[in-house]
């Protein structure tokens, strides 16, 4: 990380966490738009690589969501720990994987933020 560009450590307003989901959507949806177009060229390892970047933009929205919900400073220090990380935003990925095998409960997803959980370092290894 640059020496001139620190890390936003704080607190963010109601209306600053909202803007901040809608533009994580936003660019998730236009990273996925790439990712499709360079799918369509072929360009396979390129088009990849983009729908990881829009798979990370998409989890940012939860951390914001957990942000938003923080209690105590150890909280906002581990959302902002948690943004940072490529491998806490993509863990959401594999529901679909999961929801097409035939998991319906909630408690059949139980797993997907376990420790034990390898599917965000694969997808991150992958890229």
């Amino acid at each position: 990380m640059s020496k001139n560009l620190k890390q936003w450590k704080n607190t963010l307003s109601a209306s600053e966490i909202a803007d901040g989901m809608n533009f994580a959507q936003q660019n998730a949806n236009r990273l996925l738009r790439d990712a499709e177009k360079l799918f369509e060229l072929e360009s396979y390892p390129t088009a990849y690589s983009i729908a990881v970047l829009a798979i990370e933009e998409a989890g940012k929205i939860s951390i914001l969501r957990e942000l938003a919900v923080a209690r105590d400073g150890n909280d906002v220090k581990d959302a902002w720990k948690a943004y940072r990380s490529h491998t806490k935003k993509n863990v959401i990925y594999v529901f679909p994987y999961l929801f097409a095998n035939g998991c319906t409960k909630l408690r059949d997803f139980g797993g997907i933020y376990s420790e034990k959980n390898n599917f965000p370092a694969l997808l991150d290894d992958l890229k």
